[in-house]
């Protein structure tokens, strides 16, 4: 069994074939379905230093919540949920104190927009192929011939999304984590440089310390 992941973004991907232009300019897609997801065109982006291609594709438009994963585990048999549950105990081994994340996170009204965390990959496999057979049965504009397949996004395709036509060593195209105003424009946890360690001949991180670290310098 592979280690779950404390939050693990699902994002599916509605692939037809490899659009060149948006499908909307050969036939129109019902609202109940774009409002919901995003078309992303093909396109290239640099993976580890070499260029990959992506085909057009649709994606969630935000991560897919905890209300959203819950009515997946309501749909599916007895054993199938017990099979696809959330690991809410999970929280534990990624902080310190986390009770209240652990009871309620996953469970109360006031989280059910949050993204869903602490499911494996498989868990989000089993999602998509149930998406996938929801959707076979709704009529969202598709013309005859297309078939809809829900699935988890390469790297390369969330890449892409991620970038969309911002050009920069961060999602919304900057070098900066701070904006004009001095507002951070993205959420993370800070280490001082008090909490970090490396061997001076060595840029790996001590074992014993996080394994991925943001130290903002002022």
């Amino acid at each position: 069994m592979k280690a779950k992941l404390t939050c693990l973004l699902v994002a599916s991907l509605l692939v037809f074939t490899a659009f060149k232009e948006r499908p909307e300019d050969k036939f129109k897609l019902k609202k109940t379905f774009t409002e919901n997801y995003a078309f992303i065109p093909q396109g290239t982006v640099t993976i580890d230093g070499e260029k990959v291609e992506t085909q057009a594709f649709y994606m969630l438009r935000t991560e897919l919540s905890n209300l959203h994963y819950r009515e997946f585990l309501e749909r599916i048999s007895e054993t199938e949920a017990e099979q696809n549950e959330i690991q809410s105990e999970k929280w534990e081994e990624a902080f310190n104190y986390t009770s209240p994340y652990k009871e309620h996170y996953h469970t109360h009204p006031a989280y059910e927009n949050y993204p869903v965390g602490n499911v494996t990959k498989e868990n989000a496999e089993a999602y998509c192929a149930w998406l996938t057979e929801h959707y076979t049965k709704k009529d969202i504009g598709l013309p005859e011939g297309y078939k809809i397949v829900f699935r988890l996004p390469t790297r390369a395709e969330w890449v892409n999304a991620a970038n969309g036509e911002l050009k920069g060593p961060y999602a919304w195209g900057g070098p900066f984590v701070r904006n004009a105003v001095i507002s951070f424009l993205a959420n993370f946890r800070v280490y001082g440089a008090e909490n970090t360690w490396s061997r001076q001949d060595s840029t790996v991180i001590s074992p014993n310390q996080p394994s991925a670290v943001f130290q903002y310098i002022q």
